[in-house]
């Protein structure tokens, strides 16, 4: 006949069968916070992604609409410390939302841009009313540090045709100049998660300062 009570063979099997119910939770647990997490980066990331191509995309329709304004452009910008490149370029008569100034806000904006390996895309501006002597005042901003390339995409010249995509601006016969693209594509990472910004480049439009 049993005795009352617990024997020590039955004690050691209900604190295997416990700790093995315990360490399922605890994966399952992990699990779940884990999958939380990385849907709220792709979240942020998507919001992120949706803001850049809101605000350049309103820039550069800005350049080409409002009067004063220049539209965007390939010209061969000298920028203080990188070098003169042929880059994207645009004018706008205020900032707009990507210059923050320190101080009061000056008109006549000049703005460019380019992808750096360590920052991301970094857009640089001035105005023109901003000179120390012989030296323009250049100020720049981090738009996104998820930018990883910067690519230019120029439309058939004829229905049927294939697009051209560079990472360099093409030039124009003869190197008079360089083409302007008919959009510019902005390939984001962060991480696993992966996304491209499209900035359509609007033509001149009717009361727009030539460049």
């Amino acid at each position: 006949m049993r005795r009352g009570g617990f024997t020590l063979l039955e004690i050691l099997l209900s604190l295997a069968i416990l700790a093995g119910v315990l360490v399922a939770l605890n994966s399952l647990l992990f699990g779940i916070v884990g999958g939380w997490g990385e849907g709220r980066d792709r979240r942020l990331f998507d919001q992120h992604r949706r803001a850049l191509a809101r605000q350049l995309g309103d820039a550069v329709r800005a350049a080409a609409e409002a009067p004063g304004g220049t539209p965007l452009s390939i010209r061969k910008q000298a920028w203080a410390g990188r070098g003169e490149e042929p880059r994207a370029a645009w004018s706008l008569p205020d900032g707009g939302r990507l210059a923050t100034w320190a101080g009061e806000p000056l008109p006549d904006v000049d703005f460019t841009m380019e992808v750096d390996d360590e920052k991301g895309l970094v857009v640089g501006w001035r105005s023109r009313a901003e000179v120390d002597g012989e030296a323009d005042r250049w100020h720049e901003a981090v738009a996104s540090p998820f930018v990883r390339r910067l690519e230019y995409a120029y439309a058939p010249a004829s229905s049927g045709g294939r697009w051209e995509v560079s990472e360099t601006p093409l030039s124009e016969p003869g190197f008079t100049g360089w083409r302007t693209p008919d959009h510019l594509r902005l390939h984001l990472e962060l991480g696993k998660e992966k996304a491209e910004v499209r900035v359509r480049v609007a033509g001149r439009r009717e009361g727009s300062t030539p460049p």
